[in-house]
């Protein structure tokens, strides 16, 4: 009679800044299929510039540029997002408040 072994490997948490900014992407099934080879996921790291270098069109380069300050805990010099952010459907916008919840801890 075989015995089965099974073995479970542990699941990474990641860090409320990289769940931050996985929570905007993840907002949009397009933007997320597409930065998804821009992350490691066993290291947390976003090749942002590569990102920032795509060519989407305004509201996803704000949501973007949102999901870095989320990431990072600071803004890239003379970005303004937030006129971007007015204009967003509901979904990513949504994406955003989940992200930032996550960020400051509001939400676990």
């Amino acid at each position: 009679m075989s015995k089965t072994i099974s073995i479970q490997y542990p699941i990474k948490k990641f860090s409320v800044q990289m769940r931050g900014a996985l929570a905007v992407f993840c907002a949009d099934q397009n933007l997320m299929n597409a930065v998804v080879p821009l992350i490691n996921f066993e290291t947390e790291a976003i090749l942002w510039d590569e990102m920032f270098e795509m060519p989407f069109g305004p509201n996803h380069m704000a949501a973007i540029e949102i999901a870095y300050g989320i990431a990072t805990d600071g803004l890239r010099p003379k970005i303004n997002f937030l006129d971007a952010a007015l204009n967003m459907d509901a979904s990513l916008q949504a994406g955003i408040l989940r992200g930032l919840a996550l960020r400051w801890g509001l939400k676990s």
